[in-house]
């Protein structure tokens, strides 16, 4: 178990569990360094430092009474390029896969830190989208704004679940390439599952 408001560092390979959120889940990582951010009823954010400079952060945002399509086209609207569609199932559910990358304008607000603005999955829930800063909120459950990340838009049943893994910048930048973290992209998507029942 991994509670609400406490990091947990994960060992490689065991399960860890989370009852806590609109879906519960499970996560068992295989590589080192992966530690909870936040736990909450509607977000679970992981972070990894062991990618050199840069933090890699694994977001899962649980949206309610909202649709897929939606989340999707809100994704279009503000991504500089959303490539690569993938049918998939993640963690059990099923739902789309995309290659993200988004280049805000950089508004540099600390030294050496100019991609912090990020997409905030959450702000959908209130019917608003928008740019927020990475500076004020970090990596909780946002898209980073220069660089690429790789998203999952599933869904079960009324509730839409958004997993995003990217580079969380220490970098000054950007993520030319989502080469650099395909390896923890597949990690999560090797660790996590939701604890439900699918029918069919």
């Amino acid at each position: 178990m991994f509670e609400s408001g406490r990091p947990t560092r994960f060992e490689p390979d065991v399960v860890y569990r989370q009852i806590n959120t609109l879906l519960p889940l499970e996560v068992v990582f295989g590589l080192e360094g992966w530690y909870s951010d936040v736990s909450g009823e509607t977000l679970v954010a992981f972070l990894n430092q062991t990618g050199g400079a840069s933090s890699i952060s694994a977001n899962i945002s649980m949206l309610a009474g909202v649709s897929a399509v939606d989340v999707e086209a809100d994704l279009r609207d503000v991504a500089t390029t959303v490539s690569n569609p993938v049918s998939v199932q993640i963690g059990g559910i099923p739902g789309e896969q995309f290659d993200v990358d988004i280049d805000f304008e950089a508004r540099t607000q600390g030294p050496g830190y100019p991609c912090n603005d990020a997409w905030d999955f959450k702000s959908r829930s209130d019917r608003e989208q928008g740019v927020i800063s990475q500076w004020d909120r970090k990596q909780l459950g946002t898209l980073p704004a220069c660089g690429w990340s790789r998203v999952w838009i599933l869904a079960h049943e009324d509730i839409v679940v958004v997993v995003n893994v990217s580079r969380f910048d220490a970098a000054t930048e950007p993520l030319t390439t989502i080469e650099e973290i395909l390896p923890f992209v597949e990690d999560v998507a090797a660790g996590l599952r939701f604890c439900i029942e699918l029918e069919g």
